[in-house]
């Protein structure tokens, strides 16, 4: 016996020296493993193969051993060699391998097992469902986050895969402790809860004494917990298991996390959206749309400025989201019917509607009701209308003091559409295309067509954005005979708005004139060589380009008149003429249309013969 032993056995070598080698042996192979080396060595064959003994604290070890024969000078065998090696780390590691490949196994099958379904709900059953491949659970279950603070059940079952009825959630406290724990990573605690507990009796049911907690992660934020229970002594169990448990809440946050951060971020838009609603952080402006031939303001557009600055396309879109679109669209209608009291009266308003809002009916009816004036209620573009009959419809039945407006013409194939379904009477001319028009001969002759389409479908054309001089007479040129932007009018509350545009003196607001319908056009008896300001020169040319009367010269305007003239006789392209048309619109003399409007004229009159 030499050092290595008495080091690994704990035993005196001293001690053993002379006493039976039976004494090293473990219970329970004293007789059949002894015998098996001693007739192996008596046979003079060396013997190997695993042997287990005890230390001398009790504990058990497992050796590999090597034992030769010793024989005597005559070849008797009177003795033996035992070389050994303690083995019991190794054996341990090699069963702790063993149980980990198994586990790994089951984990496997587990992840495999687990599916998304149509709600976080029956993803997070799915997922339980999945980890009873783990045995040696009491229950599991998974819980959300929820946006106002509480920690929610999602699903619970117990051993033997049966849901358990959970109790709604957590109280206050508990859920604040759970949520403040969770940002920290996974714990175990022991399951003692206070009388009266929610919870309490279902944990006493499953019989669970000691729980694991594991957060359920999605882009880095804890969203939800999983949650394992197991019985009295299981403390060890479950922390030798957290870390499979961490990979199964990872894989549940990649199956769960984008349902519940979009239930989540759903729930906070209501809150928000209902905050804005009762707390009315919004305030109503008005922008005016003015007919371009007389530059009076004809009517206004109301819309709406959010308190926090937001823009509002964004807060409408963020109410659709989360299924409020109808009630913030008719509080902010109700707005701006109220604010909008101060108007002029012959001033019709256009307001913003989805399709929803005019299908359902309600509120909006009620809210009209209480108008007394014009309305022209504006579809956008961006708006899908997936059911026309049903949309004419529920405009009809809005009276005939209610007309229609396509918006965002020219944007995209959608307001062509409505414009062919629903014969608007007014047709918007998006912003994109009036933007530097006077300079993109593309713009132009697009607008030129939009022109000609809106007088064969019986609509008025209003050009939007309208921001510069140059735009102002270049689309009026083309002959759309509407327009708003900030060059003609911001956007303000009611009790700043004045009618008042292009520099001009306060104009009187003009009633909604009527859509001119195909065929229903009439025209005045009057010739053109009886207007003001028009010589017989002027009277002539205009004749041969199609403008008979005053009331042609007033629905192409001045500037479109003076275009086509200058195409005709370039000698007529002059600021002088240009003037003489604008006299002759208004019904006026050169004198006195305002010093400040004949020298825009002259300018653009100076900036079109030098584009030439």
């Amino acid at each position: 016996m030499n050092a290595a032993f008495e080091r690994d056995s704990g035993l005196d070598r001293r001690a053993i020296v002379g006493s039976n080698v039976r004494h090293l042996a473990a219970e329970g192979q004293t007789t059949l493993s002894t015998r098996t080396v001693w007739d192996t060595i008596r046979r003079g064959d060396v013997w190997s193969g695993g042997l287990a003994s005890r230390r001398a604290d009790g504990t058990l070890t497992h050796a590999e051993a090597t034992v030769a024969p010793i024989p005597n000078a005559d070849g008797v065998i009177v003795g033996g060699v035992a070389v050994w090696r303690d083995m019991t780390r190794q054996r341990a590691l090699e069963s702790r391998l063993d149980e980990f490949r198994r586990e790994r196994t089951v984990l496997a099958h587990a992840l495999a097992a687990m599916r998304s379904g149509e709600t976080a709900e029956s993803t997070a059953a799915a997922i339980a469902l999945a980890l009873r491949e783990l045995a040696g659970f009491n229950g599991v279950g998974l819980f959300e986050f929820g946006p106002s603070g509480n920690v929610f059940p999602l699903a619970a079952l117990d051993p033997a895969g049966v849901e358990v009825v959970l109790p709604g959630p957590i109280p206050a406290k508990r859920s604040a402790y759970l949520r403040e724990r969770a940002s920290h990573g996974p714990w175990i605690e022991e399951w003692d809860p206070a009388p009266g507990h929610p919870y309490g009796a279902v944990a006493q049911d499953l019989g669970v004494r000691v729980v694991a907690y594991v957060p359920i992660r999605s882009d880095g934020d804890a969203v939800g917990l999983l949650v394992v229970g197991g019985a009295d002594g299981d403390t060890l169990d479950l922390a030798g298991r957290l870390p499979v448990l961490v990979e199964c809440a990872v894989y549940a946050g990649a199956l769960l996390g984008p349902s519940l951060r979009a239930r989540t971020a759903g729930a906070l838009s209501e809150i928000r959206i209902r905050a804005i609603i009762a707390n009315r952080t919004f305030q109503p402006v008005f922008q005016p749309i003015v007919e371009l031939a007389t530059r009076e303001v004809v009517g206004y557009e109301g819309l709406t400025r959010f308190a926090d600055g937001t823009r509002p396309d964004e807060i409408f879109a963020e109410a659709g989201r989360c299924g409020m679109a109808i009630e913030l669209e008719a509080a902010t209608l109700e707005a701006i019917l109220d604010a909008s009291a101060s108007l002029q009266s012959s001033a019709w308003l256009n307001l913003n509607v989805s399709p929803e809002l005019v299908i359902v009916g309600q509120p909006l009816a009620s809210i009209l009701r209480r108008w007394g004036g014009q309305i022209v209620l504006e579809l956008t573009e961006h708006t899908e209308v997936t059911d026309y009959p049903a949309l004419r419809a529920s405009l009809e039945r809005l009276g005939p003091n209610v007309r229609l407006a396509v918006d965002d013409a020219g944007a995209g194939f959608a307001s062509l559409r409505h414009i062919l379904e629903l014969r608007p009477d007014y047709v918007k001319l998006d912003r994109g295309l009036v933007r530097q028009i006077h300079r993109d001969p593309a713009r132009q002759a697009l607008v030129a067509g939009m022109v000609h389409f809106a007088g064969q479908t019986g609509a008025i054309l209003i050009a939007e954005g309208v921001e510069t001089d140059p735009e102002v007479y270049e689309v009026q040129r083309l002959g759309v005979a509407l327009a708003q932007g900030y060059r003609l009018g911001r956007p303000a509350p009611a009790s700043w708005t004045a009618p008042e545009t292009s520099g001009a003196p306060r104009a009187r607001l003009a009633p909604m004139r009527p859509p001119k319908r195909r065929g229903t056009r009439t025209l005045r008896k009057d010739d053109i060589g009886e207007a003001l300001n028009i010589g017989p020169m002027v009277a002539a040319a205009l004749r041969e380009v199609g403008i008979a009367n005053v009331a042609d010269l007033q629905a192409m305007g001045a500037v479109g008149a003076w275009e086509r003239l200058r195409r005709l006789r370039p000698r007529l392209g002059t600021a002088r003429t240009l003037l003489q048309l604008e006299g002759a619109a208004r019904g006026v003399r050169i004198g006195q249309v305002p010093e400040t409007e004949r020298e825009r004229l002259r300018l653009f009159a100076r900036d079109a013969r030098s584009d030439a």
